[in-house]
């Protein structure tokens, strides 16, 4: 799968999570082959493909809105600006919010940010399971 298709399947996720109904973001992400190859999807990439399918951040905001977890979150400030925060869990440690100048900035510096917690909480399961098995 090329970085081009991966990006286009990515910015796509949370339009496919509504629609297909019982589909996790997780499996979207792993359906998506970011999972395999991670270091082929820049946000630079990611905030192209917003540019070409703007449609697609109205879709994440909703996302982040409605997630209600830990993680990472998008939402419109005062005076034109967008941030991106983290909401931490009882391990982690909190993150000061990052301001952005403009929406579609914001929205792909979630993406990725979103993508990777995703990627490494699929990780440290993992890790935990395969620890699990060999005891």
């Amino acid at each position: 799968m090329s970085s081009g298709e991966i990006v286009s399947s990515i910015i796509h996720m949370p339009r496919r999570h509504y629609d297909l109904g019982n589909v996790s973001m997780y499996s979207l992400l792993a359906n998506s082959g970011y999972l395999n190859s991670p270091e082929e999807v820049s946000e630079e990439a990611i905030l192209r493909g917003l540019q070409q399918h703007p449609e697609c951040i109205h879709d994440w905001r909703v996302y982040s809105e409605d997630k209600r977890t830990t993680g990472w979150y998008l939402m419109e400030r005062s005076a034109g600006l967008y941030g991106v925060g983290f909401i931490p869990s009882a391990k982690d440690d909190g993150i000061d919010s990052l301001l952005y100048p403009d929406e579609v900035s914001a929205c792909a510096a979630f993406i990725k940010l979103e993508i990777e917690y995703i990627r490494d909480a699929v990780i440290q399961s993992e890790s935990r399971h395969k620890r699990k098995s060999q005891s």
